[in-house]
C-alpha cells in the first residue's frame, strides 16, 4: 500500500486511536481490521500514550515565555485559545516533553506579569500549575528574573 500523504494532526489522531499503523521512516498505512473492531481499537488509545502526546504537541501552540519560569524544564506548557488566536484564555495544557518515558498531563496558568523595577517597567513570567493527576499532586508557582 502507497504511503499516505496526511496532515500531521489527522496522522497522529490515526495512529491514536488504531486507525492507521506506523511501518517507520515515517511510512503510515491504513489498519484494514479497524474496521473489523473499531471498539476495540478505540478502547486500546489510552494505552497509545506518545501518540496522546503527538496529538496534543500537534493541536496546541507552545505557550511562549513558560521555558523563563522555574517550574519543571521536562514539561512543555501549550496554549488553550477562546477561539480566536488573539483572545489568549491564559489556561495551558502542561505535558511532558517529546521523548518522555514518564510524565503527567496538566492545566496550568500561564501570565506574563509586568513589574516595575527602577529601570522601567519588565515583563517577568509567572506560571502555576492547577491540575496534575495522580495522589497527592500540589499546586506549584513558578517566576524568575530574567
Amino acid at each position: 500500500m502507497p504511503n499516505l500523504d496526511l496532515d500531521t494532526s489527522i496522522k497522529d489522531l490515526g495512529l491514536l486511536i488504531g486507525l492507521l499503523t506506523d511501518g517507520g521512516n515515517g511510512n503510515v498505512s491504513v489498519n484494514k481490521d479497524w474496521f473489523r473492531h473499531p471498539v476495540t481499537e478505540l478502547e486500546g488509545s489510552p494505552t497509545r500514550v506518545q501518540g496522546l502526546l503527538s496529538v496534543l504537541r500537534s493541536l496546541f501552540p507552545v505557550t511562549l515565555g513558560t521555558d523563563r519560569s522555574t517550574l519543571d524544564h521536562n514539561e512543555t506548557w501549550y496554549s488553550i485559545y477562546s477561539g480566536s488566536a488573539s483572545l489568549p484564555t491564559g489556561l495551558c495544557l502542561v505535558v511532558p516533553k517529546a521523548g518522555s518515558s514518564s510524565g503527567v498531563i496538566s492545566l496550568g496558568i500561564f501570565s506574563q506579569v509586568s513589574v516595575q523595577k527602577g529601570d522601567g517597567q519588565h515583563a517577568r513570567p509567572f506560571a502555576a500549575l492547577l491540575v496534575a493527576g495522580g495522589a497527592g499532586s500540589a499546586v506549584r508557582f513558578g517566576w524568575r528574573e530574567v
